[in-house]
């Protein structure tokens, strides 16, 4: 296990990138309407470079020891064997390993891929993270409080605000249990979104509805009911209420730790500039920016949509 970077993986595929044909390009759309058959695409140049070019992708709550970017970068023979004796190596390496099992020769986690050291890099990271998730060949989804679906109620994962596109994002999803066994064990298709009894258990426990589970397309729409995905979610850092729904409402905007809850008035103003939901201002001022044992949560979101003033005009 090492890290890579793009200069690297750019190097390994060239050649093999420069000998495709027009039957691969036939062939690998081919492939992902058959895994899809809900999100049905035409010639796409990009996933005959996916050919070549898997990678799992990793969703998963933090927790003690995590491996970052520098010890990774830093950790030599002896130090990364030191390294695999704490939670969050194991847990990194069974990603992995599952990673492998799936056919993808990369793989790519959070906690040790992103230099946050590097702000430039960082904001390159949270901008283009539901990309991410959306083109990996698999998202392997760890559970570490569940055994089952009947587990669910009470899992953390489904909690975190960063989850929320990691759940939607990846075409492809394998939830896995806290022993690292499957929790739909021996579903052959390896895709448990295509798993109704499974998704319908995660539309009951996020109120998220079947059909987004099973194939989402993020937009400025539906305002008012994205937002209540959200407000049942919280992040450890106060700005990432807003940074974790830039994916989900498909907009972009600077990023910037350290501006605290003007972040999340930021996200409402652009969102208000691309849609005339008047929904979006049912907010409760009542809690707004409260913290909860060292977390943030959402302000509190009506579940009605106002009817709008008659003498007040909204973004088209």
């Amino acid at each position: 296990m090492r890290l890579v970077g793009r200069d690297d993986i750019r190097e390994a595929l060239q050649s093999r990138i420069a000998t495709m044909t027009e039957a691969d390009l036939t062939y690998q759309t081919l492939c992902y309407n058959i895994l899809n058959p809900k999100n049905q695409v035409g010639h796409h140049f990009t996933l005959a470079i996916q050919r070549y070019l898997k990678f799992a992708i990793f969703s998963h709550r933090w927790g003690p020891q995590e491996p970052t970017f520098r010890a990774m970068m830093e950790a030599g023979p002896e130090a990364l064997s030191m390294l695999t004796q704490g939670p969050g190596v194991q847990k990194l390496l069974k990603f992995c390993e599952e990673a492998r099992r799936y056919g993808c020769a990369y793989a790519w986690s959070d906690t040790c891929c992103i230099n946050k050291e590097s702000s430039s890099e960082l904001q390159e990271a949270i901008r283009s993270m539901y990309r991410w998730y959306q083109n990996a060949e698999i998202c392997i989804a760890y559970l570490g409080e569940s055994i089952s679906e009947e587990d669910f109620e009470y899992e953390p994962w489904f909690t975190r605000g960063w989850t929320l596109q990691e759940l939607l994002a990846p075409r492809r999803i394998r939830f896995y249990g806290k022993y690292w066994t499957p929790i739909k064990r021996g579903y052959s298709l390896a895709n448990d979104k295509l798993d109704s009894g499974l998704m319908e258990a995660i539309e009951k426990v996020t109120m998220i509805r079947k059909a987004d589970l099973e194939g989402f397309t993020p937009s400025c729409s539906r305002v008012h009911e994205k937002v209540i995905w959200a407000s049942k979610r919280r992040t450890t850092r106060i700005e990432d209420r807003a940074y974790c729904l830039l994916g989900i409402f498909d907009i972009t905007m600077s990023i910037s730790y350290g501006e605290g809850s003007w972040a999340f008035h930021r996200l409402m103003e652009v969102i208000l500039q691309r849609c005339g939901e008047s929904g979006i201002l049912a907010w409760e001022e009542i809690g707004v920016g409260e913290v909860e044992d060292t977390e943030y949560s959402y302000p509190s979101y009506r579940t009605y949509r106002p009817e709008p003033s008659r003498n007040r005009s909204y973004p088209t």
